[in-house]
Parts: C-alpha cells; sequence; structure tokens
C-alpha cells in the first residue's frame, strides 16, 4: 500500500497528462474541478443519490466509471480553492469523509485497504511527520507539532465516528428497508 502511495505521489509531481483507467495511478476525479461527457454521466446515472452528504461522492463516481473500463484524462492545472473553515466545520467534514469513506467501500470492497480508518495510518502519519520535524529542525515547525498531532489524531478519531455512524445507518437502513439518509 505504502509503494503504492508513493507511485502516487510520483505521478503527480510529474506534472503532466494522465489517461487511464486505474483508479489509484489516475489522480483525476475530484469534482471540484472534473469534467465528464454527458453521454457518459447518463449512462452511469450520475452522482449515487443514496449519498446527500459531503464525503467522496465525486471518488465513488469515478470508481464506477472507471471500473466499467472508461479512462479520465488528469491535466496538471491546478485550482485552488480558498475557504476559511472554523473548528465546527472542519470537523464536519473529517465526520462525513469517514461516512463517504465507509459507503465507497462497500460498494467497492477492494478498496477498503486503502479508505479504512486504522490506528495505525494514524500512527504511521505521526512517526512520519517525527521523522520530517528531526529533519527539519526549524522553530516555527517544531512549535507547531503538538497542533499538527493533535490535527492528526483528530482526523482519525473524526473519520472513524463517522466510518462507524455510516455503518451502523446503513445496517439500519437494510434492516428496515428505508433509503434515506440524514442531512
Amino acid at each position: 500500500m505504502l509503494r503504492l502511495q508513493k507511485r502516487f505521489k510520483n505521478i503527480i509531481s510529474q506534472k503532466k497528462e494522465i489517461k487511464n483507467n486505474k483508479f489509484f495511478l489516475n489522480p483525476a476525479g475530484n469534482t471540484a474541478n472534473t469534467s465528464y461527457k454527458k453521454s457518459v454521466l447518463d449512462k452511469f446515472g450520475g452522482f449515487d443519490e443514496f449519498i446527500n452528504f459531503v464525503g467522496l461522492v465525486d471518488w465513488e463516481l469515478k470508481a464506477r466509471i472507471m471500473k466499467s473500463g472508461h479512462s479520465l484524462l488528469y491535466v496538471p492545472f491546478t485550482v485552488l480553492h480558498l475557504k476559511p473553515l472554523g473548528y465546527y466545520q472542519v470537523m464536519r467534514k473529517f465526520f462525513n469523509h469517514g461516512r463517504g469513506t465507509y459507503h465507497l467501500t462497500q460498494k467497492n470492497p477492494e478498496l477498503l485497504p486503502f479508505y479504512c480508518p486504522s490506528i495505525f495510518k494514524y500512527w504511521f502519519t505521526i512517526k512520519r511527520l517525527g521523522t520530517l520535524n528531526e529533519l527539519i529542525r526549524q522553530p516555527p515547525f517544531k512549535k507547531n507539532m503538538a497542533m499538527i498531532q493533535a490535527t492528526c489524531f483528530s482526523d482519525f478519531c473524526l473519520v472513524r465516528l463517522g466510518w462507524e455512524f455510516q455503518k451502523i445507518w446503513e445496517l439500519c437502513d437494510k434492516i428496515l428497508g428505508n433509503r434515506n439518509q440524514p442531512v
């Protein structure tokens, strides 16, 4: 898994166009800057209407389209969306990310090892940051290390909480036969 992540980072850093149908080897798919042909969206039914919260709706559509053999074209043109977020908005974003990852992995079980929030991923992130801190040794970074670690831990906890919430919600949904989602 770490090899795939390193390979993905190398692909992005090359700043060249990429056209393929391999989910992990194509960074295209973030709807903040993605276009699809209308015929392709019609064929796949567009976004999953079951997901009515913000959280990996775009990646779920990308997975469905690429699974069928269609290619996506990644153009390395940066689009920056600056939106100041308060503490509540950040917490909600992490929580909904967890909900989205659970739903995505239920529809695409092959993605489970990459998207399941685990304490091991959190631990490796903190370990990597600690190594980076030792290499850089710059006072501003050193001062903020505790804040970065707290943010990573909050990210993990809220994503996992969203994951478990969605798991329970979809289980209740199956039992009751209801297709409604909370807002």
